[in-house]
């Protein structure tokens, strides 16, 4: 008996939630979740959500005008819950002292998971298709990413240096709604809607959007942190062979020597204490030696040809006649 006492309570809880008092209003917006998670709404019919609501459709009619206002009251309490998911998992005092990049990771798996939950993503799909007809079906949604946005500010903005970081909050908010939105929609591409792969990229570019670092993120699937790029990792290599070179003080410059194609002298030059770039380095090397034929391959030239009176001087080619 106690137990059943509990599932009632649990129940009207969830009910008082989502603003649906009524226990028959209820079951027929759970009947209607259920029913959006594999069909589209203008494929499901009143009759339907009644019989999965063990209700008739006069119970159905008797609190709603037509299946369009029904919907919207099904778009709206879904959202509403969904705002109060994000007061429970983007609340201050849970993120306090965790690292900027982690707590995009926190707003972006929120996003993600319950934006990509099977019902959700049919409650989704409907409120853009009636929107096509009442605007005012688009407004939970709007009001659900408001929601998620005032978190994100709240706790990443004060962390932040540079100008206009509430601005580039709600526009990154923006891009992480819209591509889940898309997935949901489309159900094609890379990123399979729901999957730590789209968690993973679009925090990342979430973060590189912030500039922000990655250090430490993703470590739990797996994947490698990027913290640095191949650039910035050249760049550094380059800037410790620079400042090796300055610590000495001085450098060897060599002369090229271009009638013994060879470098020689060890004349010794005081360098400046300003950095030199890797390319302009590179422009003081000394040319390389023109290339020398080998003398083996070089064809000797051909001997003067005599003549038979061994005279010495050439032959002219034309036969010569003797005298008898």
């Amino acid at each position: 008996m106690p137990n059943i006492v509990r599932k009632i309570v649990r129940t009207a809880r969830s009910r008082n939630k989502s603003g649906l008092r009524d226990g028959r209003t209820w079951a027929l917006y759970e009947a209607a979740l259920r029913r959006l998670a594999s069909k589209d709404y203008e494929q499901i019919s009143i009759a339907e959500i009644a019989r999965g609501a063990g209700c008739s459709i006069g119970a159905f009619y008797g609190r709603f005008g037509d299946k369009n206002a029904f919907l919207h009251m099904v778009i709206s309490s879904a959202f509403r819950t969904l705002r109060t998911a994000a007061d429970r998992d983007l609340a201050p005092k849970q993120w306090r002292g965790v690292a900027r990049e982690k707590v995009v990771e926190g707003v972006v798996r929120h996003v993600v998971t319950n934006m990509s939950s099977p019902k959700q993503a049919g409650v989704t799909r409907a409120a853009l298709k009636l929107a096509t007809i009442k605007p005012s079906a688009l407004e939970p949604l709007q009001e659900y990413r408001a929601n998620v946005s005032d978190h994100a500010v709240a706790l990443l903005a004060p962390r932040l240096s540079f100008s206009d970081a509430q601005g580039s909050i709600r526009v990154a908010v923006q891009l992480i709604f819209g591509t889940v939105i898309d997935s949901t929609l489309q159900h094609a591409g890379p990123l399979r809607v729901g999957s730590r792969r789209m968690i993973n990229t679009m925090t990342a570019l979430t973060v590189s959007y912030l500039k922000l670092p990655r250090k430490g993120l993703f470590a739990e699937s797996g994947d490698h942190d990027g913290d640095e790029t191949a650039e910035e990792c050249e760049s550094a290599g380059a800037g410790a062979e620079e400042q090796s070179a300055d610590e000495q003080g001085a450098g060897q410059t060599d002369t090229w020597d271009p009638d013994q194609r060879k470098v020689i002298g060890t004349a010794r030059l005081i360098t400046s204490s300003r950095r030199r770039s890797r390319r302009s380095r590179d422009s003081d090397a000394p040319p390389k030696p023109l290339p020398i034929e080998n003398p083996k391959h070089v064809k000797p030239p051909e001997p003067p040809r005599v003549n038979e009176g061994g005279t010495g001087a050439a032959r002219s080619g034309k036969p010569r006649l003797r005298r008898i």
